[in-house]
């Protein structure tokens, strides 16, 4: 089965059957980080760049990678940002916005 971990602040996207949602919702960034240390077999990453925490984006995004090379990441980003576009695209990671 795929595990997901969604941090998103919407709920919504936990109710699917097809999938294992690991920590769902998580609201900081730092949670993922906590998530993703407890569980190393994660699939997908989704998560909002808008999410509160002390760490920024870019740090989430390459601690994620650092703790699993084959995890994808799908990224919500809030407005056009071609330095986040190209780290995403290097980490073999998507993107879209809100």
């Amino acid at each position: 089965m795929i595990k997901i971990v969604t941090a998103l602040g919407n709920p919504c996207l936990n109710t699917y059957d097809d999938f294992e949602i690991i920590g769902k919702d998580i609201q900081y960034k730092d949670g993922i980080i906590e998530i993703l240390e407890l569980n190393n077999d994660v699939n997908y990453v989704i998560i909002s760049e808008m999410l509160d925490g002390i760490i920024s984006f870019e740090e989430v995004i390459n601690s994620i990678i650092k703790l699993n090379r084959k995890i994808k990441i799908i990224a919500v980003l809030k407005e056009k940002n071609i330095e986040i576009e190209e780290y995403l695209l290097k980490n073999r990671s998507i993107w879209f916005y809100l």
